[in-house]
């Protein structure tokens, strides 16, 4: 729907957690790395944390809602996007998918982005690949069931084009 509640982007090198008050640089990118990425969202709560590897890289950021789709950005660069997944708090999957999966019908993406599947780590489990068509910033949306509650929700996200670790 376009309300963004919590993300996670990368810009120059960095992912920063971004909530509808401020951007918070939380951690270092590196150029080809994949780079696990986890955001628990309490809605009850209002808050949401954002794991980068195996540690907590932001807590308790404010955000109200419930999620329904993940979102992706392309600002100028080429970014890989793998393992899709997103569960409640007991563990129960409600969405999980890979790259080839991505690139279907459901996405919704903006008119300049070009969104597809690439062989990357290697044929039988694609990633999504986005780019931007003109230079510009493209993006890409998933949607899922939407989780009540605590949601967790993961990647794996490669910064595969020098343009976001400038």
């Amino acid at each position: 729907n376009g309300n963004s509640i919590a993300s996670a982007f990368i810009e120059n090198g960095y992912i920063f957690a971004n909530s509808k008050d401020a951007s918070k640089k939380i951690a270092k990118i590196a150029y080809g790395k994949e780079t696990d990425v986890k955001i628990v969202l309490n809605s009850d709560e209002g808050y949401f944390d954002i794991w980068v590897g195996c540690r907590v890289a932001a807590k308790k950021i404010k955000t109200e809602g419930v999620a329904s789709e993940f979102g992706f950005f392309a600002e100028g660069g080429k970014l890989l996007v793998d393992n899709v997944s997103v569960y409640d708090d007991t563990d129960v999957f409600v969405y999980d998918v890979t790259g080839k999966t991505l690139c279907g019908r459901r996405i919704r993406k903006s008119k300049n982005a070009k969104a597809c599947h690439v062989d990357v780590p290697f044929k039988s489990a694609p990633s999504l690949s986005l780019t931007s068509k003109d230079g510009g910033d493209a993006s890409a949306f998933q949607p899922f069931p939407a989780v009540e509650g605590i949601g967790t929700y993961e990647t794996k996200l490669k910064a595969s084009s020098r343009d976001f670790v400038k």
